[in-house]
């Protein structure tokens, strides 16, 4: 974000009652120029490229951490190509959002690894639509640190990843992508699924720091037949072994 624009922003969040703001903020995720891409770092291409190559479509995801229905969207380019699912996040604007634009179905809540709590504190940034919001109060002080800006903290139902997916499944049958973006927590929702029960078809999640996800969510997706699809940024995708392998012979005979 540049000086400018930083400027800007901090101005309109002293100056405009907090609903006007953020309305702001959503509207300028439309105004980003249209483009083959909105995801981050073009996962969205790789995702339907391997979904057509698959023979999947019209499929089901599962999107945590959703943060807005096209900006910086890894879902988007799939629901345009008729995809249904769920979307997750923390904030309810942000969900609303994302069920007036896509017509899905949206839960407001942080996804956690087990039942054991029922409400969980957030940290939500000073920003007009923020990207950073997340529920890791070590991931917020560093954020701070790094950016800047100043969070507060909210408290929101929690749901158990377990109970999310179940839900999916009985409403949609199966789930094809499980997109998960809640800033430093994903690997720890990830080692909480049972894959072998779900059968997911993709799992995208971040991390940052280790190329392919640290060695235990590897040798985890490895354990469950799932093969390494794509490493972008921090971004790291895994496919089930015989989707992969459907979609490379589909694209060989192409």
């Amino acid at each position: 974000m540049s000086k400018v624009t930083r400027f800007i922003e901090r101005a309109t969040l002293r100056t405009m009652p907090p609903r006007v703001s953020r309305s702001i903020g959503a509207a300028a995720g439309f105004l980003v120029p249209a483009r083959r891409s909105y995801s981050q770092y073009g996962e969205d291409l790789v995702l339907t490229s391997f979904f057509e190559n698959a023979g999947i479509r019209a499929g089901v995801y599962v999107d945590i951490g959703a943060f807005h229905p096209r900006w910086l969207s890894n879902t988007h380019l799939l629901s345009q190509r008729g995809w249904s699912g769920v979307v997750v996040d923390v904030d309810p604007e942000k969900v609303r959002l994302c069920e007036r634009r896509r017509g899905c179905t949206g839960i407001v809540g942080a996804v956690v690894p087990d039942s054991s709590t029922s409400e969980v504190d957030f940290y939500r940034f000073a920003r007009l639509w923020s990207e950073i919001d997340t529920v890791s109060h070590e991931d917020a002080v560093e954020q701070s640190a790094r950016t800047g800006l100043p969070f507060t903290r909210e408290s929101v139902p929690a749901i158990a990843v377990t109970d999310l997916l179940n839900g999916a499944m009985e409403a949609h049958g199966r789930v094809d992508l499980l997109n998960i973006d809640v800033e430093g927590l994903d690997e720890l929702l990830l080692a909480a699924i049972d894959l072998d029960r779900f059968d997911l078809g993709v799992v995208c999640f971040e991390n940052n720091t280790e190329f392919g996800g640290s060695a235990a969510v590897r040798e985890l997706l490895a354990s469950n037949a799932y093969v390494h699809l794509m490493t972008s940024g921090g971004s790291q995708m895994y496919a089930r072994k015989d989707l992969a392998d459907a979609a490379g012979r589909r694209q060989g005979r192409g």
